[in-house]
């Protein structure tokens, strides 16, 4: 991901924290190479209790109120310091997810199929080798210094590359999620992967078909039928093990494949306290593709602005397309949809 502004590599990382705070990691491959499994994870996590958090907490191995500071005497004050250590005790006994490489790294000299975006490319698109190693650097120590290091190829800065070594102190840190190991991303020479990138030129063809279209049109008869005769794709079937029309491009988790494509919560009006929210939302104009020549895709790994926008439409309107929901996601607050879904 990167973003247009060139205050500097870290531009929404915690460059408040020293680097004596910073965190020892041994890899962050996980951040550039397993994109799609990050996504199944968070999806999960989600839609469900995690395996970890749905476990019995072990109990705490040392009393909390031995750690107690001198001097602290009020009941009250005492009772909310041991809650915060008992729970903090236990958080520390559940051991960190493993992750699990693809191997692409090691298997592709040039980089290919890792993501690169934002450093500087020769002109086929091949990554520098000296930046890559940066990069790498700074994914293994944590250091805010070694992240300023990080040689770019534009104006464009990576955006948050740090997010993953902040802390949340609401509960597990993020790197005992997965238990017992973070699966890879598919490699790139796989069928899986393969597959994947036809569901994606597949949903390419249909970002501007509204979903109610889908039942009646041949295009997407012919996408379901290419991506059911395919072993390796893993999206819902019916009982009969096909993929039909009112299933293309849905998740695998359970309830997905219920209902219609846009939830209710996108469509029904709701209010943010006394403030109405209609659900009507900005989106783009139909039919017309961007970074669609490679000089314009070099760019973009660049980090090279192309002086392309998304060309707004000015009539608002409720939620429709696969155009819909990429402007959505484009500038959503994370929490957006769950927050507007509880009013």
């Amino acid at each position: 991901m990167t973003d247009k502004s060139p205050q500097g590599n870290t531009a929404s990382s915690p460059e408040n924290h020293p680097e004596k705070n910073q965190p020892k990691i041994t890899s962050r491959r996980a951040f550039i190479g397993k994109v799609g499994a990050a996504a199944g994870a968070a999806a999960a996590a989600l839609a469900g209790p995690s395996a970890v958090s749905a476990r019995p907490a072990p109990r705490p191995s040392q009393d909390s109120r031995n750690l107690l500071p001198d001097g602290v005497t009020d009941q009250r004050i005492i009772e909310a310091f041991e809650l915060r250590v008992d729970e903090a005790i236990r958080d520390a006994l559940v051991p960190p997810a493993r992750n699990i490489s693809n191997g692409d790294t090691a298997r592709y000299h040039d980089k290919g199929g890792t993501y690169t975006k934002a450093l500087p490319h020769d002109a086929f698109g091949r990554v520098d080798h000296a930046a890559f190693r940066a990069l790498e650097t700074a994914l293994t120590t944590g250091k805010f210094s070694d992240f300023e290091k990080i040689p770019l190829g534009g104006t464009h800065t990576l955006n948050g590359p740090q997010g993953g070594l902040a802390f949340d102190l609401e509960r597990l840190d993020s790197s005992q999620f997965g238990q017992p190991e973070v699966p890879p991303a598919p490699a790139t020479a796989s069928d899986q992967n393969a597959t994947e990138l036809l569901e994606h030129y597949w949903a390419s063809l249909f970002r501007d078909v509204a979903f109610t279209d889908y039942a009646s049109s041949p295009l997407a008869a012919a996408a379901a039928a290419e991506l059911g005769s395919q072993p390796t794709y893993f999206g819902p079937r019916n009982a009969a093990g096909q993929v039909t029309p009112d299933l293309l491009f849905r998740g695998a988790f359970a309830g997905e494949s219920l209902g219609p494509y846009v939830s209710q919560f996108f469509l029904i009006p709701a209010a943010l306290g006394a403030q109405p929210m209609s659900q009507q939302m900005i989106t783009y104009f139909p039919n017309i593709d961007y970074g669609a020549d490679f000089a314009s895709w070099l760019d973009i790994q660049n980090g090279v602005s192309t002086g392309h926008h998304n060309q707004v439409d000015p009539q608002l309107r409720h939620m429709r397309n696969g155009r819909d929901l990429a402007a959505f996601t484009h500038v959503d607050v994370l929490y957006q949809a769950y927050f507007t879904a509880s009013s």
